[in-house]
């Protein structure tokens, strides 16, 4: 299959989730970032930097992302998809 998008630099993309317009993905890095592209095809578009975070699992509901960390504290976050 043809690639839908491709990632900047040495980013290579984890975990992905879908929604009616969008493929959102985590890319990991030196940083660990959340990304955007059409479900369509297009470049991507960052959404958020996960300085210091390991994500593991990625969820979208309505407008929002869940991210779950994978460091000792556990902890799920939150990013707007701003639509």
């Amino acid at each position: 299959p043809d690639p839908l998008s491709t990632l900047p630099g040495a980013f290579r993309p984890g975990h992905v989730a879908v929604d009616a317009t969008s493929i959102y993905f985590i890319a990991i890095g030196a940083e660990a970032a959340i990304y955007r592209t059409a479900i369509t095809g297009g470049p991507p578009e960052a959404l958020a930097t996960l300085s210091g975070a390991t994500p593991r699992d990625l969820l979208v509901v309505d407008a929002t992302l869940f991210i779950t960390d994978a460091r000792a504290d556990g902890a799920i976050r939150r990013a707007e998809t701003d639509r």
